[in-house]
C-alpha cells in the first residue's frame, strides 16, 4: 500500500490542528505517503527549516497507490505558501512555489516529469514562520494542466489552488508540509 492507516490518519489530523485544513485544502485522505527532501532532510508535518536549506529545489518521491498501474498513472505536485507576507495577514495566499506534472511513483525508472511552474525558493519575508505545503494529486488521463494567467513568473499571487486543482481535475492523494521564518 502507499501509506499505512496510521501514517495516513496523522497526516490528516496534523493538517487539521495546524489549520492546513481548511486554509489550504478542505481535507486530506491520503493513499500515498509523499516525501518532499531538501538535501538529505525530509519534510515531515511541520518541521522547521532554515532559508539556507530549501535554496535548491527538493526532490519528490512517492510510492504507488493500491489499486493503480504505477507504470501509467501520472501525479501532479504543488508545493504553495498559506502565509503569505506573513502568518498574520495573508495577503497574498496561496502564494504558488513550485508545480510539477506527469510525475510517477518512485518505482517507475524512465519517468519524464515536466515542470509547470519552476521551483522559487521560500523566502518567508516575516519573522514568523510560514507554513509551506505540498501537495500531490493524481492526474485524469491525457492530462493537459490548466493555463497559468502570469503577467511575469515572479508573480505568483494569488494562486487560486481550488480553481486550479478544479479545472484540471485533479484528486488529492498525497501531502505534507514544513515551517521555515526569517
Amino acid at each position: 500500500a502507499g501509506i499505512s492507516t496510521e501514517r495516513a490518519a496523522e497526516v490528516q489530523a496534523v493538517f487539521q490542528t495546524s489549520g492546513v485544513i481548511p486554509d489550504v485544502v478542505p481535507d486530506i485522505e491520503p493513499t500515498t505517503e509523499l516525501t518532499v527532501k531538501y538535501g538529505n532532510i525530509n519534510e515531515n508535518l511541520g518541521n522547521d527549516f532554515n532559508v539556507l536549506q530549501t535554496l535548491q529545489e527538493p526532490t519528490i518521491s512517492f510510492p504507488p497507490e493500491e489499486g493503480f498501474d504505477p507504470s501509467s498513472t501520472k501525479y501532479t505536485y504543488i508545493q504553495v505558501d498559506p502565509d503569505a507576507p506573513g502568518p498574520a495577514l495573508p495577503l497574498l495566499r496561496q502564494f504558488l512555489h513550485h508545480i510539477v506534472y506527469d510525475l510517477q511513483p518512485s518505482c517507475v525508472a524512465a519517468q519524464s516529469p515536466k515542470t509547470q511552474a519552476r521551483y522559487m525558493a521560500l523566502t518567508p519575508l516575516s519573522a514568523s514562520a510560514h507554513r509551506y505545503v505540498s501537495l500531490l494529486y493524481r492526474q485524469p488521463e491525457n492530462y493537459t494542466p490548466p493555463q497559468l494567467n502570469w503577467v511575469e513568473d515572479v508573480v505568483r499571487a494569488p494562486f487560486s489552488l481550488e480553481n486550479y486543482v478544479n479545472e484540471a481535475g485533479l484528486v488529492l492523494v498525497g501531502g505534507n508540509f514544513m515551517r521555515e521564518g526569517l
